[in-house]
């Protein structure tokens, strides 16, 4: 949104002028436009000019409007150092606080210079505010420069702060620390014996969020013992009283960190018991806070039981609970269940499987079913209470039952068939996918008990077309179970549905398994019934949702978005860069990404069955066949009267390094050399550079012109061919014309079209082929795209997706390359080449000589593509695995990877 002239006039008339409440009236009416996301940069330097005033308030709002734009007009922000200088001195200690926070909020280079004295001696002033502010500004500026933190000897600031008199000042010290550990390459502070006193007595007179800060701090600190884990244990113990939810569940991390040192039972009991009634007093909270608290709870009664015996009752639904939270109680109360409260529970599950909300219902009734799988002796009176909510003839009720009782059949095989009658005759309630695939599992897997087996399989069959996949194929595989148990009757019925599912079917896994059995039944009837009617695994009633290495990740976030989202963080935070340490690499146990030594012996094998050249056939450039130059000519005319796109002259200072427009050229990425696509002799005089790159989440196409005729070229316009990535410009025209021996840039977008896509030849080319028109006159010529400018900035895999989709891609389509004298075999450093063309780092792990690192990027015309790099540092070579779906790119993908591992 943008302002009116008139309005934006006004304001500037009253910033620039003499009154001081006019000014300061025009300032809240700049601000309260900023806030609602109008655009107000246009008054940047009438605002700077109020920076001078002894208002506080006015100081306040000036700073603000400062930390919003200054990324937009760094050339103008250079200009408010002398007053933040001035203020970092002045004597209002919030004023100082103040002048230090806003210039570590502002995220330009040329203010970070000036920032290190200022920031020096606020770090060492006599008032606790402000070093506490000065405390957390160092770890802002550590991620613009961390080499200047460095090297200025920030970080021992911050390590002294920790012996500071001040609670506050400490906390947020050891918050900074904490915040550099997360991105520095190596841990710049760690708790040892001669801080960790320090901390715990900062601890004791600090406030309730500086408790917090504190306690995320210890939870890192790894005991020397169990004696020193238990004294830890009880300092800690007393903040699970604090009436802030916050502090309470930092506590929790905290002293769950520590429980883990401990091997005494008794011991651990106790702190059991201690515990349980601070999570318990979380409930009385309100509902959001009620629902963060629980789905921590619910991960640590994953890992400890019986923390919270006997406190079933606690987390019975309220009737004025909100949905979010009864669910969540729900999860409890089923890990919770026992022997001693089944009964109680029971009882409260069937109440609620009487309320009105759907979801409610159906998760209560799945409850009745889980405490059936989970305590064997309260089974019958399980089954008894299903049956009940049968007779309520509630459609998404009776569903949920045969869900649960198909689960109580694979726990407890052969012993409660009796009540399969009742359930068949429910058949016409059952109109959902799971309910139906339950139904249709209990006839096949019972087709020998159930007289009319046959024909009710067969009501089901008559919709088989229509039905959904998961269903079809538990038709499928029912009735071939069917057929096993009864022959003679359903031989012509079987042979339909294998019809069906091999001849007619688009579904691959319908068919596949179609054919399987198909197979199985014609070579050997009798192996088949051994396969298909055997006995399989009773399932399990646990109360462990997750994997112990994710429960254990989940545990340590708490209280974060993690421990809320149920997700490690890399999976769900997205535009950062995760830093591993030198020593952090994958455990390389049996379910290990991959073994070395298998992927060596593949790598031997495939090397035997490489071609030569994947890409032999790229680069030829064709005539464009499409369209007569007489009809490019008038799309070019089209496009001189439809489209203008923003460029500037070159008009370099050798001073400064600036342009006439005060901006730096890196900022306009010229600095970045350009290919050569249109020399000046073919194009009578004009010749063209141009680049592929990416940036803001779009392609742009970047293009140099330079006139070097004597007279003034004017017209511009450009064209692609249809290629194979489907790259269109959107249209350009230069705004004027060029002047002789002048040089003028432009960015091109160039979005991704799909009605644009052509292979050359059939073939995947990374050549796109252009047509630039000035004037009456249109010049043919090509460029090169490199595959990098495609890589999403959503093409990050946690750990947990990359080894899935590993293993979920066939081991035939997976290519083997071997890169060779490379400049450099540091892992940290491809790992950086490799992340700054948004190829994103998973994970590493060592084996025998070999450093092996996994990497996973994205791009709009493939899903994710996997990247295995096996590093030879002996050697100075890598051994490339690439795995993905979609194999028409992975030639290119490998040049690519070879071409910026060889880049100096």
């Amino acid at each position: 949104m943008t302002q009116s002239r008139d309005e934006l006039h006004e304001l500037r008339l009253k910033l620039s002028g003499e009154n001081a409440s006019h000014q300061k009236e025009a300032v809240k009416q700049v601000v309260a436009y900023m806030t609602v996301g109008k655009d107000v940069s246009s008054l940047f330097t009438e605002v700077l000019k109020c920076m001078t005033t002894e208002d506080l308030e006015m100081k306040k709002l000036v700073y603000l409007y400062l930390m919003t734009y200054a990324k937009f007009k760094p050339d103008l922000s250079i200009l408010v150092v002398n007053s933040f200088i001035q203020d970092a001195k002045d004597e209002n200690p919030l004023v100082r606080a103040l002048a230090i926070r806003t210039m570590g909020s502002i995220r330009v280079e040329e203010v970070t210079e000036y920032l290190c004295q200022p920031l020096r001696r606020c770090l060492k002033d006599d008032d606790p505010y402000v070093r506490k502010t000065a405390a957390l500004c160092v770890a802002k500026l550590f991620e613009m420069d961390p080499e200047l933190i460095e090297s200025q000897g920030f970080i021992e600031d911050l390590l002294e702060l920790i012996t500071d008199s001040n609670s506050m000042v400490v906390s947020n010290a050891l918050a900074a620390l904490q915040e550099i550990n997360s991105v520095a390459s190596k841990p710049v502070f760690v708790i040892d014996k001669k801080n960790l006193s320090k901390i715990l007595n900062a601890m004791g007179e600090a406030n309730e969020w500086s408790q917090v800060f504190i306690l995320d701090t210890l939870s890192t600190y790894t005991p020397r013992n169990e004696r020193e884990a238990e004294s830890l244990i009880e300092r800690i113990i007393p903040r699970m009283s604090h009436k802030n939810a916050a502090v309470v569940l930092s506590s929790v991390r905290a002293i769950l960190q520590f429980m883990s040192n401990i091997e005494n039972k008794k011991v651990l009991e106790t702190y059991y018991k201690k515990m349980a009634p601070s999570l318990v007093s979380l409930l009385t909270n309100p509902p959001e806070v009620q629902y963060v608290a629980l789905k921590n709870i619910n991960l640590i009664v994953q890992k400890y039981p019986t923390i919270l015996k006997g406190s079933h009752k606690v987390f019975f639904c309220r009737y004025n609970d909100p949905t979010y939270v009864k669910m969540e109680k729900l999860e409890i109360l089923i890990m919770l269940a026992n022997e001693n409260n089944v009964e109680a529970l029971l009882k409260e599950f069937k109440v609620y499987a009487q309320e009105v909300d759907v979801s409610f219902v159906r998760k209560a009734v799945r409850a009745i079913g889980l405490a059936a799988i989970k305590i064997p002796s309260a089974t019958q009176r399980c089954i008894k209470h299903l049956l009940s909510l049968i007779k309520s003839q509630i459609h998404y009720v009776t569903q949920e039952v045969v869900v649960v009782v198909k689960d109580i059949f694979r726990k407890y095989p052969n012993k409660y068939e009796s009540i399969i009658g009742t359930l068949c005759n429910s058949l016409t309630t059952l109109d959902d996918i799971e309910s139906k695939s339950s139904m249709i599992w209990i006839i096949g897997q019972y087709a020998d008990r159930i007289e009319n087996s046959d024909e009710l399989l067969e009501s089901f069959l008559e919709s088989f077309d229509e039905e959904n996949p998961e269903v079809q194929l538990q038709l499928l595989t029912s009735t071939v179970k069917l057929f096993l148990h009864k022959p003679e009757d359903t031989q012509e019925l079987l042979q339909d549905v294998l019809s069906t599912a091999t001849q007619e079917s688009e579904n691959p896994d319908l068919r596949e398994r179609a054919y399987i059995y198909w197979r199985m039944l014609s070579t050997d009837p009798d192996v088949a019934k051994e396969i298909i009617l055997g006995e399989k695994p009773l399932i399990e009633g646990t109360n462990r949702k997750y994997h112990i290495d994710l429960l254990e990740t989940l545990l340590f976030n708490i209280p974060s978005l993690s421990s809320v989202f149920h997700k490690p963080p890399e999976n769900f935070v997205t535009n950062i860069k995760v830093f591993l340490r030198e020593d952090e690499e994958i455990e390389n146990d049996e379910e290990g990404i991959l073994q070395v030594e298998e992927e060596r012996e593949k790598e031997e094998e495939k090397k035997q069955e490489e071609t030569t050249n994947t890409n032999q056939n790229i680069g030829s450039l064709i005539d464009f066949n499409s369209e007569s130059k007489q009809q490019q000519n008038q799309n070019i005319q089209q496009q001189k009267t439809t489209h203008v796109i923003q460029s500037q002259d070159i008009r370099q200072n050798k001073n400064n390094n600036q342009d006439e427009y005060g901006m730096g050229l890196s900022q306009m990425n010229v600095e970045i050399p350009k290919k050569l696509i249109l020399d000046a002799e073919k194009g009578e005089g004009l010749e063209i550079k141009g680049i592929f790159q990416r940036r803001e989440n779009s392609i742009f196409y970047e293009l140099s012109l330079t006139n070097k005729t004597q007279a003034p070229i004017g017209g511009f316009a450009c064209v692609f061919n249809t290629n194979s990535f489907g790259l269109k410009p959107s249209g350009w025209l230069l705004d004027g014309v060029l002047m002789p021996m002048q040089t003028r840039v432009s960015s091109i977008p160039c979005p991704i079209e799909t009605s644009h896509i052509k292979h050359q030849n059939g073939q995947i080319s990374n050549l796109v082929q252009i047509a630039i028109g000035k004037d009456s006159q249109v010049y043919y010529c090509q460029d090169e795209v490199p595959f990098t400018v495609f890589c999403t900035e959503d093409g990050k895999l946690g750990r947990s997706e990359f080894l899935k989709s590993w293993k979920n891609i066939p081991d035939e389509v997976e290519s083997l390359k071997e890169i060779t004298d490379l400049t450099e075999s540091n892992s940290n450093i491809i790992k950086l080449k490799l992340e700054n063309k948004n190829i994103f780092f998973v994970a590493k792990r060592k084996a025998d000589e070999l450093e092996i690192m996994y990497f996973s990027l994205k791009t709009p015309m493939t899903d994710y593509i996997l990247l295995e790099l096996a590093i030879d540092s002996n050697s100075n070579t890598i051994q490339l695995a690439t795995r993905t779906n979609n194999t028409d790119f992975v030639g290119m993908v490998e040049l690519e990877i070879e071409k910026i591992l060889k880049e100096y």
